[in-house]
């Protein structure tokens, strides 16, 4: 959903800049409005209400850097225009901004939540026409990073390992991917039916956030998954 948005947000910006007669103020306030709305839309459906002050807590502090991060990228590189595949006007800038970003959340340490920011950053650079070749340095970076921190953290070398063969431990750390995958199991070619899923029920945690797909594929089967 980040990267949908940040490509989302990227590409009505330079839609909006090209625009006769926009200013690249402008601009830049559609793109705000554009977060704005966005951020509404997530914190209502996560309380139920948009009437509380505390509709913005469930975004946290991060998730309100994230939507900056992208507003701020998408109007940087677009500001850039050619120069975004410059080495040093586009790449060494690019790096200053975002690699604190990704070293101050992997340090903490979140290495999924550091991997989501790297992956949008790299993708709006890669809409604003960056060079492959400072890409694939870039990616190359990102994954010796992630495997020294693998490597070096045994909670997330376990999770890790518990990905490649959730058997290994079917009772403890690779009981919650078993149970989304015999729900997937489930579902077959077209389903239980809707509401029909028996995971959902004590099975699996956050039925509705983090094994969503899971309890899709099980009530809607493949048929519902590649929809």
């Amino acid at each position: 959903m980040a990267i949908f948005f940040a490509l989302i947000t990227y590409w009505l910006h330079r839609r909006l800049v090209r625009a006769p007669g926009v200013t690249g103020r402008a601009a830049l306030g559609a793109d705000l409005a554009l977060v704005v709305l966005a951020v509404f839309a997530i914190a209502a459906g996560s309380v139920g209400t948009t009437l509380d002050p505390s509709w913005a807590r469930p975004i946290g502090f991060l998730g309100w850097t994230w939507l900056a991060v992208v507003l701020y990228l998408a109007h940087w590189l677009d500001r850039r225009g050619r120069e975004a595949r410059s080495f040093w006007n586009g790449l060494i800038p690019f790096g200053l901004l975002v690699a604190p970003g990704f070293f101050l959340i992997a340090i903490e340490p979140d290495l999924g939540t550091a991997g989501v920011y790297a992956i949008v950053a790299i993708s709006i650079f890669f809409m604003a026409g960056a060079n492959l070749l400072y890409l694939t340095a870039i990616g190359t970076g990102v994954m010796a990073a992630a495997w020294l921190m693998v490597s070096t953290t045994s909670y997330q070398l376990e999770r890790v390992q518990t990905f490649l063969d959730p058997f290994r431990d079917p009772l403890d750390s690779g009981y919650n991917t078993i149970q989304a995958l015999l729900a997937l199991g489930l579902g077959g070619i077209t389903g239980l039916g809707l509401g029909e899923s028996r995971q959902k029920f004590l099975y699996l945690p956050a039925p509705s956030t983090d094994f969503i797909f899971a309890i899709i594929g099980e009530e809607w089967g493949l048929v519902g998954t590649l929809t």
